[in-house]
Formats: C-alpha cells, sequence, structure tokens
C-alpha cells in the first residue's frame, strides 16, 4: 500500500480551503444546497482556494506539496469515496462495478460500468487500467522515494498476477487473501484509468504506441508524462491534458497566478453531463484578500471563512450568503517523543499518557479555541462525518477531563503532586504503586512543548493546555517556531544515533486526513511499529497484531478492536479535530452541500439560480 493521501492539514486560522480534489465524475447528485428548485443550465462558479495547483498527472508524487494531494482535472479513478457527506464507496459515481472475490478472497473481478467514454470518443476500457498500473509498477520500482508512504508490500507489488479478460473485464489475484474493506478502500483506490490513446508516449513528438507492454518502455512513459506534469506554462496547450473521461475540462492556466478556468466536455457520456458551463479555482495570496473579495460580493461564489473573521459571517449571510462547515474524514493528535532520552521513559508509562488525556478538556477547546468549529477526538477512527468504522467505544470518551483521575493516576504510581509545583517521582521502580521502568528517583513531570508559531488556535490551545496540566502538577514549557521548523523536527527519534531525539512534545495543529487513494482508517501507516509516520515510534506488539488483522481479517470486527485497543492505549494524545473550512457559499449556487469528507468538490452537480 501507499500511503500518498493520508496527507495531514495545518488546522489554521487560515483554514483548509483549497487543499481539495476536483470530483469531476459522474453519477448520483449532491443534495440540494439553499434550494431544491429544479436544476438549470448555464453559468459560471468562483471557487476560492488558498494554494495553486501545481501538478497535473493522478499519480501522488512526493513533490506535489500539500495543494495536490490528488489530481486536480477530470479523469476518474476506478473506484470513488464519498456519497452525501459520508466517508464510504460510491458506486454510483465508480467506473467500476463492486468487486467479486473468488480463489478463498485471493482473486477479485472487476466488470467496468461501458458508458464512460474518453474525450475522443473512445470508450473507457481495461487496457486504459493495464497502462496505468504498468506505468505505476515501473515508477514505484525505479523512483520509490517519489511516493509518499510508498511500500514494497502493498499495491502492485502484493500482485500475483492480472488478467484482463475483457475491454469491460479484469482480475487481480493477490498474494494473501485481504479484507474486503481494505482492498477497496486501500489497494483499489488506487486504481485510474488512463487514456491509452494520447498517453502512451515517450515524448511530445513522438508516436503514440504500446511501450508500456515492456518494464523500460513504462518507465519512459511515466518519466515524460511526469514531465509534463510539471511544465505548468505548457498545461494550457499541451494536448495530453485534454485527454478526458469526466464532465469537465481545462480552458486556461496562468501560472503567475494559478488561477484555473475549466469548461464542459461536450464530449461526455456519463450519468450527469453537469449543469454549469464552466467554473475557475482563484487562489488568493491570503485569507484576508479572500474575506475582502467576498465582503465585495461580487467575484466569489464559493469562498472560506478563517475563524479569526467570523464576526463578518453574519454580514455575509445578509448579503446572500450561506455558511457552512466543511468536516472532513481525519483525527487530531499531540504528538510525545516515546524514545526521548530524558522524558521517554515516562512517557512510555501509559498512566502517565492516561492523566494527560484526563487534562485534556476538549469540549472547551472546541467552543473557546475553535469558536465551535470542531469536534471531540477519541481515538484514530474519525468520527467527525457519518463512516462505516467508527463504533460505539470511540464515539464516547474514555478519558473525560477530570483533574481529579489525573492526579489520582499519579499519586496511585508513586508520583509527589504538590497543588502549585511540578510533580516529581518519590517512589522510583517497576512494582505495583511506584514510577516505572526507567524514571529516577525525583523524576519531574516538566515537559518541552513546540508548538507552531502565528497560528491563532494552536497558541489558544497550547496556551489552554499549559494551564490545565498545571492542575495535576504537569509543567509544559511552550514555545513557538515556524511550522516547517516543527515539521522537520517532528520525527522519528533514532536511539543509535540519536538523531531526531531531542524533541518532547510538539502541536503542529495538525491532524491526520484518511483521502485518496486510501480511504480506510487502519493504522499501518502511523501506529505499526516502525511505520513510516510512525513519528511519536510507538510500539505495542497487541496493537501491531491488531493492525495487522485489519488487512487480512473479513468483516469490520477487527477494525473495531483495533480501533477501541488505541483509544485506551493512547498512542498519542488526542485532540479536537478542526473542519477542513467554514463554507460561504453564494445562495444562487445549488448542488454544494453536503460538502465532501474527502475535501472533494463535485462541480457537476452545481447550478445556478438567477
Amino acid at each position: 500500500m501507499r500511503n500518498s493521501r493520508r496527507t495531514r492539514w495545518a488546522a489554521a486560522s487560515v483554514l483548509l480551503a483549497g487543499a481539495l480534489t476536483l470530483a469531476a465524475c459522474s453519477g448520483s447528485s449532491q443534495s440540494s444546497g439553499p434550494s431544491s428548485a429544479k436544476p438549470v443550465s448555464g453559468g459560471s462558479v468562483t471557487f476560492a482556494t488558498a494554494f495553486p495547483q501545481t501538478w497535473m498527472l493522478p499519480i501522488w508524487n512526493v513533490g506535489t506539496g500539500i495543494a495536490n494531494a490528488d489530481t486536480l482535472q477530470s479523469w476518474l479513478p476506478l473506484y470513488w469515496f464519498g456519497e452525501n457527506g459520508k466517508a464510504q464507496v460510491n458506486y454510483a459515481l465508480s467506473i467500476g462495478k463492486p468487486p467479486v472475490y473468488s480463489n478463498g478472497g485471493k482473486t477479485v473481478t472487476i466488470s467496468l460500468n461501458p458508458e464512460y467514454k474518453w474525450s475522443n470518443g473512445q470508450p473507457v476500457t481495461t487496457r486504459d487500467i493495464q497502462f496505468y498500473i504498468n506505468v505505476l509498477t515501473a515508477s514505484d520500482k525505479a523512483y520509490p522515494q517519489n511516493w509518499i508512504g510508498y511500500s514494497a508490500s502493498g499495491f502492485p507489488f502484493n500482485v500475483t498476477s492480472i488478467k484482463y479478460e475483457s475491454a469491460t473485464q479484469f482480475s487481480i489475484t493477490f498474494s494473501k487473501a485481504y479484507n474486503h474493506y481494505w482492498l477497496l478502500y486501500n489497494e483499489l483506490s488506487q486504481i485510474y484509468p488512463f487514456p491509452t490513446y494520447a498517453w502512451d508516449k515517450t515524448s511530445e513528438s513522438g508516436p503514440v504506441g504500446s511501450y508500456d507492454l515492456t518494464p523500460a518502455g513504462a518507465l519512459k512513459v511515466i518519466n515524460f508524462l511526469n514531465s509534463r506534469s510539471k511544465d505548468l506554462a505548457a498545461w494550457n496547450t499541451d494536448p495530453l491534458w485534454q485527454a478526458v473521461d469526466g464532465p469537465y475540462k481545462l480552458k486556461s492556466y496562468a501560472p503567475a497566478s494559478g488561477v484555473q478556468a475549466f469548461v464542459r466536455n461536450a464530449r461526455y457520456t456519463g450519468v450527469d453531463p453537469g449543469h454549469i458551463d464552466s467554473y475557475t479555482l482563484q487562489p488568493f495570496t491570503s485569507a484576508q484578500t479572500e474575506v475582502s473579495a467576498l465582503l465585495a460580493g461580487n467575484s466569489i461564489t464559493y469562498g472560506y471563512l478563517p475563524l479569526t473573521d467570523l464576526q463578518v459571517a453574519s454580514r455575509l449571510q445578509g448579503m446572500g450568503y450561506t455558511i457552512a462547515a466543511w468536516p472532513i474524514f481525519g483525527f487530531a493528535q499531540l504528538p510525545l517523543n516515546l524514545t526521548n532520552p530524558q522524558v521517554g521513559p515516562i512517557f512510555q508509562q501509559l498512566y502517565v499518557r492516561q492523566a494527560m488525556q484526563h487534562l485534556i478538556n476538549q469540549n472547551i477547546l472546541v467552543q473557546e479555541a475553535f469558536h465551535g468549529y470542531a469536534v471531540p477526538t477519541y481515538g484514530p477512527v474519525p468520527t467527525a462525518v457519518p463512516n462505516p468504522f467508527a463504533d460505539s467505544y470511540e464515539r464516547h470518551n474514555p478519558y473525560p477531563y477530570s483533574p481529579s483521575a489525573a492526579r489520582q493516576l499519579l499519586t496511585s504510581h508513586g508520583w509527589s503532586v504538590p497543588r502549585s509545583s511540578v510533580a516529581t517521582c518519590a517512589k522510583p521502580g517497576t512494582g505495583a504503586g511506584e514510577c516505572g521502568k526507567g524514571i529516577s528517583q525525583g523524576a519531574r513531570l516538566s515537559f518541552n512543548f513546540l508548538y507552531a508559531s502565528g497560528v491563532p488556535t494552536v497558541n489558544e490551545e497550547a496556551a489552554a493546555l499549559q494551564t490545565d496540566f498545571s492542575l495535576a502538577g504537569i509543567q509544559l514549557n511552550l514555545s513557538s517556531a515556524p511550522i516547517d521548523t516543527l515539521f522537520s523536527t517532528e520525527v522519528a527519534c533514532d536511539p543509535q544515533t540519536g538523531a531526531n531525539c531531542k524533541w518532547q512534545m510538539i502541536d503542529t495543529g495538525q491532524g491526520w486526513v484518511y483521502s485518496a487513494p486510501q480511504f480506510a482508517p487502519t493504522g499501518e501507516s502511523l501506529f505499526l511499529t516502525g511505520a513510516g509516520s510512525n513519528s511519536y515510534s510507538y510500539s505495542d506488539p497487541k496493537a501491531d497484531a491488531l493492525i495487522n488483522a485489519t488487512l487480512t481479517r473479513s468483516g469490520l470486527s477487527a477494525m473495531q478492536a483495533y480501533e477501541d485497543y488505541l483509544a485506551q492505549q493512547l498512542p498519542t494524545l488526542w485532540l479536537p479535530w478542526q473542519v477542513n473550512q467554514v463554507s460561504v457559499i453564494s445562495d444562487k449556487l445549488h448542488g454544494a452541500l453536503p460538502q465532501d469528507p474527502y475535501q472533494q468538490i463535485y462541480p457537476q452537480f452545481w447550478w445556478l439560480s438567477s
């Protein structure tokens, strides 16, 4: 599996506007926005973004950055995820029909919906699936470092054979039987049909061929496509990017400003051809300029409002805008460096992490730091949006705010907890009622807490945590730094060399987003021993076994066992999860709600009234 779209997004005062996927796909309509009148055709929509797009090809490259976590164009995946605000597969919008399993679960057979065609009129076929898999495999083998969260044990390297039985049916046999949810949401979700008729070439002037059918040829093809994807100045004229299978395609792109205009694909043959004639992605250099444009009232159809500017919400409503929170499928966390040589042994004690979690008043943080635009986090499976994975246990707080409970946990494990100073270890040792392994006499519950500078929500959160932790004798020594510094600091400690071991607690204002091409909230990328994104160095044999079971055991029972155990064990501390953005939607725009839990927009369902 790859972790290319389990992207982390900053919970900043400038919310996550513009970090999105353009869901130019067909099928069942989203619910109506401010009106349920009959859709009409025509008009143009301007969608405000916080970042310009700088990558075209729908393969997830390390270099694409925050704004380019997924394709920005009209290339449809084999399976679409996100359905009327729910974090689940959407077969009505998928090119592939529901997969059929055989051979003890090792083989999956997939039939394509025949109505999909490319913009030259040719049907989307299994040859386009084959083309994609061939160039993906070549790229993964040659440049594993280019793909975020690359794994040699995941797709396509866990495949033993692929049979392309007809133009509309193919089957994949995997090395073992996987959990059907995991296989669909995290592996088959990676597959995109690529337009073989236009993209199977190795140079601009060279002819289209069948180069992908050999590994060497496939590598030349993906190298060429990557080079064209990075050439922003050529996007307007490059015929590669006009070969699409969705309802809208690129009309123009301004490299200097990042403004992109899309128009309807006249040769689209899917279920819903779209209603508006065009839409524009309008990046803004700052949140302030975007808010000013909103208040001017004549340029933005679909914008965003930072939490620091909520005071103008009523004014915008009076101008004919709807204010709507946009929740997404993720969670927020406060990482602890479990292998820090000074305080790691303290963090490794479960009772210490439990005491800390009891001191995080998430309900108050939601109201005061996030002004109601957040939800509490109680475990590794998100609960902010409806989904089939979260169970009842994780929807209820196992560690409610209670300074007295935190103090009791510490004192019952050998700590002296004065009312107005830092707690110290009074009973070192590993027996009952003692501080625990590696904790010496007089060790202090005093920790260096680094947080993101210039982010009002994080500033408020850090100050509140410092105050609440002190109620149980835990001292947080606050300091701030730019977010990029925090990113480079929050790296797993290497005890052998001492590299990356100095940090203790970091609040980046970050959350973990489950998104394309991995949509199932399993923990193999985050909490498995040695996982690439396990910056806290969490290691628990039982957790490892439960995580591995989510990949292979049938049904959702393994997922629920995993999520409940980690909710109890606290591999990281849980923090409130902020919404993706506070959307500002013109009352003339319909079909925009509910907003998608995977950060996608659906312009083919939008329509404008006068």
